[in-house]
């Protein structure tokens, strides 16, 4: 039944290649914008499923009794410039500093190096374990702590934004560096990594495996026909993944890379069975080829969607989400090659490109080999 369905479809394919291919691009292009809109989570009380033992009550007493959340501003004098954090401009600076965060919405107080003295020498009469909250031993570094009413911040990337903007418009003192720092900058920082660490693996690992795949068939036009319904696999993947609400983190934006690898897997398979039967002069080159690796291909994505998926009965709602993401990555990756890729062949071949191939022996006289 298999067989037929698939060779149903090559002949489906050789008719409307060309309608196939502009829906395989649409898809691609709303997908892509749906997925732009896909959340991060790094917020560890989103790794768990609400009726997880102990979370219930957790969640309830941050919403029932909010407590404080903190920011640090860490300023900072190299040695070259041989000035202390004590020094007149920097407690001037540091002043501005601390007038110019105490008016960000959700500011409750703001402590600083200044609630010891307004002066040097002032400061260091005090006691070292006053001190220690406010500069370090070699007068170095300065920290200003801000606590924020947890009722009143707004969301975790708008205030770190906020904050960033509200520090650059203070004049810095020559040889000094100002930062923000503390468990808001930690979490801003985890998601920025996510969000440019999953854009990066997508553009490396396509760059790396369109160079393999132009290397491995000599073609300019084949790496194309195997890329494109790849990368209308990653974004419909991740577009769903955005109106299903999982959003990404650790686990789940792991995936791009994942559905690039199955996905390139599937094509190389059709694609070379297909030019293998073209190599025979079989006339329906592609119908055998779809009937013949669409069996065996099938299966194996069931089977490696069967071991990936059965993360979903997880309890842990990261790696479940994952197990569902496993579920849709692998599922898209087959059925894109077996949607797309006859449609492209067919297009490869009537514009004659397919014949194209590239000769590298020069390249191989210049090494020697």
């Amino acid at each position: 039944m298999i067989q037929r369905i698939l060779n149903r479809w090559a002949e489906i394919s050789k008719r409307y290649y060309l309608l196939i291919i502009v829906i395989a691009l649409v898809i691609a292009s709303m997908s892509f914008i749906s997925a732009k809109e896909t959340e991060i989570d790094t917020n560890y009380l989103g790794f768990f499923y609400p009726d997880t033992n102990y979370m219930e009550e957790i969640r309830f007493l941050q919403s029932e009794f909010p407590g404080t959340e903190t920011a640090q501003i860490l300023v900072k004098v190299d040695r070259i410039a041989a000035k202390t954090v004590l020094e007149d401009d920097i407690l001037l600076m540091t002043e501005e500093l601390v007038d110019a965060v105490s008016d960000v919405a959700g500011v409750k107080s703001v402590t600083s190096v200044l609630d010891l003295g307004s002066t040097k020498a002032g400061i260091l009469l005090r006691p070292l374990e006053d001190r220690n909250p406010y500069i370090n031993d070699e007068l170095r570094y300065s920290l200003i702590t801000v606590k924020l009413d947890a009722t009143e911040v707004p969301e975790r990337t708008e205030l770190v934004e906020t904050f960033q903007k509200t520090i650059a418009k203070v004049n810095r003192v020559g040889g000094s560096t100002v930062t923000l720092t503390g468990g808001i900058a930690w979490g801003y920082a985890w998601d920025n990594a996510i969000r440019i660490g999953f854009r990066s693996s997508i553009i490396v690992g396509f760059i790396a495996i369109f160079i393999l795949l132009f290397l491995l068939f000599k073609s300019p036009t084949t790496p194309f026909v195997i890329m494109i319904p790849v990368l209308v696999a990653v974004f419909a993947s991740f577009g769903l993944m955005h109106f299903i609400n999982v959003p990404l983190n650790f686990l789940t934006a792991m995936f791009g890379a994942v559905t690039l690898g199955l996905g390139v897997d599937y094509s190389i398979h059709l694609v070379h069975r297909y030019h293998e039967e073209l190599a025979h002069g079989n006339e329906n080159a592609l119908n055998k080829a779809c009937m013949t690796i669409g069996r065996n291909t099938f299966f194996t994505s069931l089977t490696t969607m069967a071991a990936f998926s059965a993360m979903a009965l997880s309890p842990i709602r990261m790696l479940g989400e994952y197990g569902l993401m496993s579920f849709i990555a692998i599922s898209f990756s087959a059925l894109c090659v077996f949607l797309f890729i006859p449609s492209l062949l067919i297009l490869e071949e009537r514009v004659g490109w397919g014949a194209r191939t590239l000769d590298y022996s020069w390249f191989s006289r210049t090494l020697g080999t």
